[in-house]
């Protein structure tokens, strides 16, 4: 009797021990050792469930609708391609190896388009020193104040308000920068044939932050839109986590 309690007692033991040590091996679906529930989720789980929760030190910034507008002198065809230190996202009209476009006086592009469009990731990227430091409440009377001076005239301004401004929060700060000129030949360069006699490129830095900062603000020279002038605007959001 004795000797028949003591090995009950050690087959129990065993099967004890088999689920204790199961996450030792892998599981079976029939294992009710390892049965699991939407609590029981890692951080790897987590991490594809909420993507903006986790990034990737290494994450790509992704440069939100660049916009090309092209004003030749006469309706003529234009080939713009680009050369980007990331990739394109999605473009309108379709980018393929490039873009090539019958483009009027008026800036009207085969026949029906504004602008050129097209969503970039970059690698790196590398702001001016100066800048401004404002409440999304504010953001308007900004753009206002330095997109004429930049070189936007009126349809371009409104076109980049009406795009930008629902994507901030009121009561929240944001530093303002924009991306050198050096950085975007080097890292976002357009190539346009026939050439133009201006060329005018308006990306910014919106960087989300926790309280306000003094500033120096940049000078700004604007730039005087000769014959063949193309325009090009967009900008990057980076949010508070």
């Amino acid at each position: 009797m004795r000797r028949g309690l003591i090995i009950v007692g050690l087959v129990a033991l065993v099967l004890l021990g088999g689920c204790a040590n199961s996450k030792k091996i892998v599981p079976s679906k029939e294992d009710n050792c390892t049965k699991t529930d939407a609590n029981s989720r890692s951080k790897e789980d987590e991490m594809v469930i909420h993507p903006a929760i986790y990034h990737e030190p290494n994450e790509e910034m992704v440069v939100k609708k660049p916009a090309i507008y092209l004003y030749p002198k006469v309706k003529q065809k234009v080939k713009v391609s680009l050369r980007i230190n990331g990739k394109i996202i999605r473009s309108i009209p379709e980018y393929k190896n490039g873009w090539s476009v019958v483009a009027a006086s008026s800036g009207i592009i085969d026949g029906k388009y504004d602008y050129l469009f097209y969503e970039n990731s970059l690698k790196s990227k590398e702001l001016q020193k100066n800048g401004w430091v404002k409440k999304g409440s504010e953001m308007r009377e900004l753009f206002d104040e330095i997109l004429p001076k930049l070189g936007l005239n009126d349809k371009e301004a409104k076109q980049f308000k009406e795009y930008w401004l629902k994507e901030f929060n009121a009561s929240s700060f944001y530093e303002v920068k924009l991306l050198s000129r050096d950085f975007l030949d080097k890292n976002m360069s357009l190539n346009i044939k026939p050439k133009p006699d201006t060329l005018i490129r308006v990306i910014f830095n919106f960087k989300e932050i926790k309280e306000a900062y003094s500033l120096e603000e940049p000078k700004i020279t604007t730039p005087k839109r000769d014959g063949f002038n193309v325009l090009e605007w967009g900008g990057l959001m980076d949010r508070l986590l």
